[in-house]
């Protein structure tokens, strides 16, 4: 999740905290491993195609075999 830098005036115990240590407030802003790998993986699931599927000039046609 990305988290925007506070403002002093909205969030004050935020703000002390970005001003403490500006580097350690970045890397709190950063995903888990987790979400990034878990995009991947779905995306790869949902961009992988059927071997029966043909993408002919007419569009989609799926050849079933018996």
């Amino acid at each position: 999740m990305r988290r925007l830098v506070p403002h002093q005036y909205d969030d004050p115990d935020e703000f002390a905290n970005f001003l403490r240590d500006p580097h350690q407030y970045f890397l709190s802003s950063l995903p888990s491993l987790f979400e990034p790998t878990k995009y991947m993986a779905v995306i790869d699931i949902i961009s992988a195609h059927s071997p029966g599927e043909d993408w002919g000039e007419k569009g989609l046609t799926v050849n079933m075999v018996s």
